[in-house]
């Protein structure tokens, strides 16, 4: 909650955008819950098994086994199922449905179904909403092993390492914007993943554009250009949240 009183100076800036919180098993808890909805925050979170099973039943008149029943025949005739849940005095829902192929599994986790607590009732926004977690997991790879090397800066000063996981970021965003013009120019070869039964690139949009970046750019004054060239913002600024909370009048 600290984190996102920071967050809010950024949030706050934007107007007419609704912010969808969406996070894995470890960022849950009923204050937390409370908190994002009290802040006009939509969020879908993963759960395990035992979280709120209780709760959920207590709510429902029955027992934590016969909730479990239910759920399997919910899913056994929708492929999913949705439960209200009033948590700190707001409703959200209990969502549950069967694993797919590419679901993160856990270790020592038996649970046939994936679960979630969500600010919303619609199922197929829920899992919309979830699968876009993945990007986040995509960006800590290529900034971490196949890109920038981000964790051999060696930095102590918070601020240096604030920067320079700022100054990462909006390179990210760089590499993909040109792999991605690259990719609308000449068509991308594609490879099947055996697990997944998906289709990628071959090359995928970063790789594809961090060649195409290292190329272009040979000091941090021609980054500045790109930058300034390339991000302009498409949506409408609260100018007076960026004097009162960046410049302090």
């Amino acid at each position: 909650m600290d984190l996102f009183e920071e967050f809010r100076t950024i949030f706050d800036t934007l107007v007419d955008f609704t912010f969808v919180i969406v996070g894995d098993r470890e960022f849950i808890g009923v204050k937390w819950f409370a908190y994002m909805a009290s802040n006009s925050y939509e969020f879908v979170m993963r759960i395990r098994h035992k979280d709120y099973a209780k709760i959920l039943a207590e709510q429902l008149g029955m027992s934590v086994e016969k909730l479990h029943k239910k759920i399997d025949r919910q899913i056994k005739k929708h492929g999913y199922c949705a439960f209200p849940i009033e948590i700190e005095g707001k409703i959200f829902y209990y969502h549950a449905r069967k694993k797919r192929k590419g679901d993160k599994s856990y270790p020592k986790e038996k649970d046939k179904y994936i679960r979630f607590i969500s600010t919303s009732l619609d199922h197929q926004w829920v899992i919309k909403q979830y699968d876009r977690r993945w990007k986040i997991e995509v960006f800590f790879e290529d900034s971490k092993a196949k890109g920038f090397d981000l964790e051999a800066i060696n930095f102590v000063a918070e601020s240096k390492i604030r920067l320079m996981v700022a100054i990462c970021a909006v390179c990210y965003i760089l590499c993909l914007i040109h792999g991605l013009i690259d990719y609308e120019k000449r068509t991308p070869r594609f490879k099947l993943d055996k697990k997944s039964g998906r289709m990628y690139h071959r090359i995928s949009v970063f790789t594809n554009g961090y060649e195409i970046v290292e190329k272009m750019l040979f000091d941090l004054t021609q980054l500045a250009e790109m930058i300034n060239r390339l991000l302009s913002p498409q949506f409408s600024i609260n100018q007076s949240v960026i004097k009162e909370k960046v410049y302090g009048f």
